[in-house]
């Protein structure tokens, strides 16, 4: 709770631009960090709740991949 007249607390979202597969669960993805006049006061992780593996590519994927040159 915050006195009266206190300033207010703002919230910040801090994530990479981008994540890319592996994900292990448990892994770390950002942050929300708080502030109160400019000052940090908390900060709260990002997790991840769950695996996400690499996709693998079908028959037709790898088969063009041979012509684009993956």
């Amino acid at each position: 709770m915050f006195e009266r007249g206190a300033s207010e607390c703002k919230s910040y979202v801090k994530l990479s631009k981008f994540v890319t597969a592996p994900v292990a669960r448990g892994e770390i993805l950002g942050s929300v960090i708080f502030a109160k006049d400019g000052e940090e006061i908390a900060r709260i992780n990002l997790v991840a709740t769950c695996d996400v593996k690499i996709k693998e590519k079908s028959f037709f994927e790898k088969f063009f991949s041979i012509f684009k040159g993956d």
